[in-house]
């Protein structure tokens, strides 16, 4: 860590940290510290998988892997900084008096830069598996990056890149097969990303109970609230297409990119890019 000069600690989880940096140049990274010495053996393998993962994306809304090293009973991985917080604290900021809620260009400038870093994931056989708003990273430019690829799976080439089984993510954004212990693939992944779409246009996420079994059987069973009828049918569709309780049933990253409503946004999102540089 002899190379970077620590300006502040961004948060702090169960197995380490993350603090805000500046590499030799005056750059501005973040160094995700895990403190390997208590972990158990398939934790630290876990640690070092999303390094491993992270060396693997190379896509501009995905956080940049700069390199990973151990030092002293410590794993760090080095990233790059996004400046504009996380997804999870506008969105709070928005829900605070007075409510103010997004435009629906600005939901989908966001959504569809998720979906393109979603796809070059998918497209590397990988889950997610902890897609939510905390781990949707935005910049003063208005790139938007997904990190956070802790609990990331590859599929093994022996499932036929299908399913995986461990129960695993954050409980709002726990799809229904998932809920109910079976096995799951990428439409689990895109049900948290119904969950976010819906969390940006709500201000809320579209389940709540006061515990986990009261909050999955809401999740396997019922349906969530209309979003507010100032949005489109279009994405009242998208959101419903997303969550839809059976996986076979919901969209995949490429059939929701393709689609006439979002390939409309991104034409927009694309002349924003030519304009601004």
């Amino acid at each position: 860590m002899e190379k970077y000069r620590r300006i502040e600690e961004l948060g702090r989880g169960a197995f380490g940290c993350a603090t805000l940096v500046t590499n030799g140049a005056g750059e501005r990274c973040v160094v995700k510290e895990i403190s390997l010495g208590h972990l158990a053996p398939r934790e630290r393998e876990a640690a070092e998988r999303e390094a491993q993962l992270l060396r693997q994306m190379h896509h501009s809304n995905i956080v940049s892997y700069i390199e990973s090293f151990v030092e002293d009973s410590s794993l760090y991985i080095v990233m790059d900084y996004a400046d504009g917080g996380d997804l999870a604290s506008a969105i709070a900021a928005r829900r605070a008096p007075p409510r103010r809620p997004f435009a629906e260009g600005e939901v989908m400038r966001v959504f569809a830069q998720v979906c393109l870093a979603l796809r070059h994931v998918h497209a590397l056989n990988i889950l997610h598996r902890d897609l939510k708003a905390p781990n949707i990273f935005l910049t003063a430019r208005g790139v938007v990056k997904l990190g956070d690829f802790g609990v990331a799976r590859a599929l093994e080439a022996s499932t036929g890149g299908a399913c995986a089984r461990t129960q695993i993510g954050t409980p709002h954004y726990l799809s229904p097969e998932i809920c109910q212990d079976q096995p799951y693939g990428k439409k689990s992944d895109m049900w948290a990303l119904g969950v976010v779409l819906y969390e940006m246009f709500a201000l809320r996420v579209p389940f709540q109970a006061g515990n986990l079994p009261a909050l999955a059987n809401k999740i396997v069973s019922e349906d969530p609230p209309p979003i507010p009828d100032c949005y489109s049918a279009d994405g009242c569709a998208l959101v419903a297409q997303l969550l839809a309780k059976a996986p076979r049933q919901r969209p995949s990253v490429g059939q929701v990119l393709r689609g006439v409503y979002l390939q409309a946004h991104i034409a927009k999102l694309l002349a924003h890019a030519a304009r601004t540089g």
